[in-house]
């Protein structure tokens, strides 16, 4: 299986807190990757996500988790 790479480069907060945007991002991925019958995506963004602090904010780690439910919800994440 080969699954592509996706870099975020938005700035994580504004990416994970803003509702709209954030749908707006998962739409982005699912339509691409649909469209291109990829079997999943890999997300690159922890590291980075890591810097800013995300993984130690309860609400920020909610957010995340809540994005790669979305995800799920499409067949693009474990």
């Amino acid at each position: 299986m080969v699954l592509p790479r996706l870099v975020l480069e938005a700035s994580p907060r504004e990416l994970l807190t803003k509702k709209k945007q954030r749908n707006r991002s998962i739409n982005l991925v699912v339509t691409e990757y649909k469209e291109m019958e990829y079997e999943g995506v890999v997300l690159e963004s922890w590291s980075r996500w890591a810097a800013y602090g995300i993984l130690h904010d309860p609400l920020l780690q909610n957010l995340v988790h809540r994005t790669q439910e979305k995800l799920q919800e499409h067949d693009l994440a474990p």
